[in-house]
């Protein structure tokens, strides 16, 4: 029997959307657990949360929507002043398509922190997630449901199978990473630098995604990297990041960075005034898109925007048009309090 929606979808969805398999975000910095879950934990503060929403593709097709939510933060090993477990979870809902093609996942993760020295630390993680894979079964259109005058809901469709019904799987991910900091010498010479570097494998079980036929989740290995350059006596850093994935036949590059503008300096004693920063920049994903964003920082919140601009072949249908992303960010306490101008590692 000839599959004439859920075909025409489920291609577009696998050609586009999901190429990697996997929720996707254009600003990958601010899904740090996603990526690596080495780095849960390692940030400038004691607990973190994060959310994330993203609307993809609206003026191509229904709105490829994608949310999340994490936490983590740090239990300290009282046998050990080097050594601390960072704990933390992450949860997100990816919505794609006219069927509404579903992916809910929830991991927990766990890493262990090792305190090199004053500058460096040696991190290594692992996650563990339950996921579910849905589709929304009403809105399948079958060509045995057209009637020689148009379409007919209340036709048989004569398919045999549900693909509507929702299945799970649990699945695995680890990971490892390498933390280098230096604080900024005095409370405004900015020149504080830090950079991380790391490698994560995921879906170590590679689980059966059972449309259609047998098809297991390729895993997926990524390399990412970022690191903050305070321009010395300043109030300027420049912020450049990478991630490179690869899953199966499918390979992605993202490289860009932030030019960050520090507005107001944290008061060095009271903490009455808030440090205040304000960053832009772009990223570029190979062969798919060009990403300008914009991101505002106060004391312990930090808000980011971006858009996603096509330059794929796409772009003859979606006239550049590829989504927006935002970001909030709040990190307790203050990462920046009383201007200690520790090396942020966010």
């Amino acid at each position: 029997m000839k599959r004439v929606k859920i075909l025409m979808v489920l291609m577009v969805i696998s050609c586009i959307t999901i190429q990697a398999q996997d929720a996707h975000f254009s600003r990958f910095d601010h899904i740090p657990t996603y990526i690596n879950p080495a780095l849960t934990g390692v940030f400038n503060g004691d607990q973190r949360g994060i959310v994330n929403y993203r609307n993809q593709w609206a003026s191509v097709a229904s709105p490829f929507k994608t949310y999340s939510l994490s936490f983590d933060t740090r239990i300290r090993n009282k046998n050990s002043k080097n050594f601390q477990f960072g704990v933390g979870a992450f949860i997100y809902k990816d919505v794609a398509g006219d069927l509404d093609f579903g992916i809910t996942s929830a991991s927990g993760l766990v890493s262990g922190i090792l305190k090199i020295n004053n500058n460096q630390k040696l991190i290594v993680g692992v996650r563990g997630a339950f996921e579910q894979r849905s589709l929304d079964n009403s809105k399948m259109i079958w060509d045995a449901q057209y009637d020689g005058t148009g379409y007919n809901s209340s036709l048989s469709s004569g398919e045999l199978t549900n693909y509507g019904s929702p299945f799970n799987f649990f699945d695995m991910g680890t990971g490892v990473s390498w933390v280098y900091g230096k604080s900024q010498s005095t409370i405004s010479s900015n020149d504080e630098f830090y950079a991380i570097v790391g490698a994560s494998l995921n879906h170590i079980l590679k689980p059966d995604l059972k449309y259609f036929q047998q098809e297991n989740l390729y895993r997926n290995l990524n390399i990412y990297s970022k690191v903050n350059i305070g321009i010395s006596n300043s109030h300027y850093s420049v912020v450049p990041s990478l991630l490179v994935q690869f899953q199966g036949p499918n390979t992605e590059i993202m490289a860009g960075g932030m030019f960050r503008y520090r507005i107001k300096e944290e008061s060095k004693y009271t903490g009455f005034f808030k440090e205040s920063a304000v960053s832009v920049g772009a990223y570029l994903r190979y062969k798919d898109a060009i990403i300008p964003s914009l991101s505002y920082e106060i004391a312990n919140w930090q808000l980011v925007f971006s858009y996603d601009y096509n330059i794929s072949d796409l772009q003859n249908v979606s006239r550049g048009n590829g989504g927006f992303e935002v970001s909030l960010i709040f990190i307790n306490p203050n990462p920046f309090k009383y201007g200690k101008g520790s090396a942020k590692f966010i």
